[in-house]
Protein backbone atom coordinates (compact mmCIF):
# COMPACT_ATOMS: atom_id res chain seq x y z
CA UNK A 1 0.00 0.00 0.00
CA UNK A 2 1.51 3.33 -0.88
CA UNK A 3 1.87 6.40 1.08
CA UNK A 4 -1.11 8.08 0.03
CA UNK A 5 -3.35 5.59 0.48
CA UNK A 6 -2.32 4.94 3.74
CA UNK A 7 -2.50 7.96 5.07
CA UNK A 8 -6.00 8.33 3.30
CA UNK A 9 -6.87 5.17 5.40
CA UNK A 10 -5.43 6.33 8.01
CA UNK A 11 -8.10 9.95 8.13
CA UNK A 12 -10.82 7.51 7.40
CA UNK A 13 -10.12 5.78 10.52
CA UNK A 14 -9.74 8.87 12.25
CA UNK A 15 -12.87 10.17 11.05
CA UNK A 16 -15.24 7.31 12.20
CA UNK A 17 -13.13 7.35 15.53
CA UNK A 18 -13.91 10.99 16.02
CA UNK A 19 -17.55 10.73 15.26
CA UNK A 20 -18.29 7.65 17.38
CA UNK A 21 -16.66 9.72 20.34
CA UNK A 22 -18.66 12.71 19.82
CA UNK A 23 -21.63 10.91 19.50
CA UNK A 24 -21.11 8.68 22.59
CA UNK A 25 -20.20 12.27 24.43
CA UNK A 26 -23.27 13.78 23.10
CA UNK A 27 -25.60 11.04 24.08
CA UNK A 28 -24.02 10.81 27.73
CA UNK A 29 -24.84 14.47 27.87
CA UNK A 30 -28.88 14.22 26.67
CA UNK A 31 -28.91 11.35 29.24
CA UNK A 32 -27.80 12.89 31.97
CA UNK A 33 -29.54 16.38 30.74
CA UNK A 34 -32.94 13.96 30.31
CA UNK A 35 -32.53 12.16 34.02
CA UNK A 36 -31.73 15.96 35.62
CA UNK A 37 -35.26 17.26 34.62
CA UNK A 38 -37.04 14.00 35.03
CA UNK A 39 -35.45 13.78 38.81
CA UNK A 40 -36.74 17.33 39.30
CA UNK A 41 -40.21 16.78 37.91
CA UNK A 42 -40.83 14.15 40.27
CA UNK A 43 -38.90 16.37 43.34
CA UNK A 44 -41.35 19.13 43.08
CA UNK A 45 -44.43 16.55 42.67
CA UNK A 46 -43.25 14.92 46.00
CA UNK A 47 -42.93 18.48 47.48
CA UNK A 48 -46.09 20.13 46.05
CA UNK A 49 -48.43 16.62 46.31
CA UNK A 50 -47.35 16.40 50.31
CA UNK A 51 -50.70 16.98 52.36
CA UNK A 52 -48.14 17.77 55.39
CA UNK A 53 -46.66 21.14 53.52
CA UNK A 54 -50.11 21.69 52.09
CA UNK A 55 -51.33 22.16 55.17
CA UNK A 56 -48.18 23.95 57.03
CA UNK A 57 -48.53 26.50 54.25
CA UNK A 58 -50.85 29.57 53.60
CA UNK A 59 -53.71 28.79 50.72
CA UNK A 60 -51.64 31.18 47.87
CA UNK A 61 -48.45 29.42 48.32
CA UNK A 62 -50.12 25.77 48.38
CA UNK A 63 -51.83 26.98 45.07
CA UNK A 64 -48.16 27.68 43.88
CA UNK A 65 -46.48 24.68 44.71
CA UNK A 66 -49.65 22.83 43.14
CA UNK A 67 -49.59 24.45 40.05
CA UNK A 68 -45.59 23.62 39.76
CA UNK A 69 -46.22 20.11 40.47
CA UNK A 70 -48.89 19.47 38.14
CA UNK A 71 -46.66 21.31 35.30
CA UNK A 72 -43.46 19.23 36.02
CA UNK A 73 -45.45 16.13 36.05
CA UNK A 74 -46.95 16.53 33.09
CA UNK A 75 -44.20 17.98 31.29
CA UNK A 76 -42.00 15.14 32.25
CA UNK A 77 -45.06 12.63 30.47
CA UNK A 78 -45.64 15.00 27.70
CA UNK A 79 -41.98 14.88 26.84
CA UNK A 80 -41.13 11.74 27.58
CA UNK A 81 -37.74 12.63 29.87
CA UNK A 82 -37.18 9.27 31.20
CA UNK A 83 -37.69 7.61 28.29
CA UNK A 84 -35.38 10.35 26.37
CA UNK A 85 -32.78 9.45 28.41
CA UNK A 86 -33.25 5.59 28.52
CA UNK A 87 -32.71 5.79 24.70
CA UNK A 88 -29.69 8.15 24.92
CA UNK A 89 -27.98 5.59 27.31
CA UNK A 90 -28.62 3.10 24.45
CA UNK A 91 -27.65 5.11 21.57
CA UNK A 92 -23.97 5.77 23.90
CA UNK A 93 -23.59 2.11 24.64
CA UNK A 94 -24.06 1.67 20.93
CA UNK A 95 -21.49 4.43 19.95
CA UNK A 96 -18.75 3.17 23.09
CA UNK A 97 -18.67 -0.43 21.46
CA UNK A 98 -17.79 0.81 17.93
CA UNK A 99 -15.20 3.25 19.23
CA UNK A 100 -13.95 -0.26 21.20
CA UNK A 101 -13.93 -1.76 18.16
CA UNK A 102 -11.75 0.59 16.47
CA UNK A 103 -9.15 1.37 18.87
CA UNK A 104 -9.07 -2.83 19.65
CA UNK A 105 -7.01 -2.61 16.43
CA UNK A 106 -4.85 0.20 17.20
CA UNK A 107 -3.20 3.08 14.78
CA UNK A 108 -1.89 0.79 12.21
CA UNK A 109 -3.02 -2.49 12.86
CA UNK A 110 -6.34 -2.25 10.00
CA UNK A 111 -7.07 -2.68 6.64
CA UNK A 112 -9.40 -0.43 4.22
CA UNK A 113 -12.56 -3.22 5.22
CA UNK A 114 -12.46 -2.56 9.04
CA UNK A 115 -13.04 1.03 8.13
CA UNK A 116 -15.72 0.51 5.83
CA UNK A 117 -17.35 -1.84 8.60
CA UNK A 118 -17.07 0.94 10.96
CA UNK A 119 -18.37 3.56 9.14
CA UNK A 120 -21.44 0.78 8.25
CA UNK A 121 -21.98 0.51 12.08
CA UNK A 122 -21.74 3.95 12.42
CA UNK A 123 -24.28 4.75 9.25
CA UNK A 124 -26.49 2.47 10.92
CA UNK A 125 -27.41 4.01 13.60
CA UNK A 126 -30.19 6.46 13.03
CA UNK A 127 -29.96 9.92 15.08
CA UNK A 128 -32.77 12.93 15.24
CA UNK A 129 -31.08 16.19 14.41
CA UNK A 130 -28.80 17.17 17.30
CA UNK A 131 -28.91 19.79 19.40
CA UNK A 132 -26.65 22.30 17.97
CA UNK A 133 -24.81 23.50 20.88
CA UNK A 134 -24.52 20.17 22.71
CA UNK A 135 -23.38 18.87 19.06
CA UNK A 136 -20.86 21.35 18.80
CA UNK A 137 -19.25 21.25 22.39
CA UNK A 138 -19.52 17.31 21.88
CA UNK A 139 -17.32 17.37 18.37
CA UNK A 140 -15.01 19.78 20.07
CA UNK A 141 -14.79 17.53 23.56
CA UNK A 142 -13.95 14.36 21.30
CA UNK A 143 -11.33 16.57 18.49
CA UNK A 144 -9.26 17.42 22.12
CA UNK A 145 -9.67 13.97 23.74
CA UNK A 146 -7.91 12.90 20.52
CA UNK A 147 -5.56 15.33 19.69
CA UNK A 148 -6.75 16.48 16.62
CA UNK A 149 -4.69 18.96 14.90
CA UNK A 150 -7.40 21.65 14.29
CA UNK A 151 -10.19 21.20 16.66
CA UNK A 152 -12.94 22.89 15.58
CA UNK A 153 -13.48 25.89 17.83
CA UNK A 154 -16.70 26.52 20.00
CA UNK A 155 -18.01 30.21 19.15
CA UNK A 156 -17.74 32.30 22.03
CA UNK A 157 -21.08 31.77 24.06
CA UNK A 158 -21.42 28.45 23.07
CA UNK A 159 -18.35 28.20 25.29
CA UNK A 160 -18.65 30.49 28.27
CA UNK A 161 -22.56 30.19 28.67
CA UNK A 162 -22.66 25.73 29.49
CA UNK A 163 -25.75 26.33 31.12
CA UNK A 164 -27.73 26.92 27.66
CA UNK A 165 -27.51 23.39 27.06
CA UNK A 166 -30.57 22.61 29.42
CA UNK A 167 -32.85 23.88 26.01
CA UNK A 168 -32.48 20.28 24.37
CA UNK A 169 -36.07 19.89 23.49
Amino acid sequence: MNESARKHLHTMRFQALHTSLANRLYHQHCASIFEARDRFAKLASLIGASAVFMTLTAPDVAQYWSLLCFSGAAASLVFRWSEKARLASEKMIQYSAIQSNIQRLGEWDYTEEDVNKWNAELSSITEPTPNRILWDRACFLAASALNSPDPQALPWFDKHCPGLVLAIP
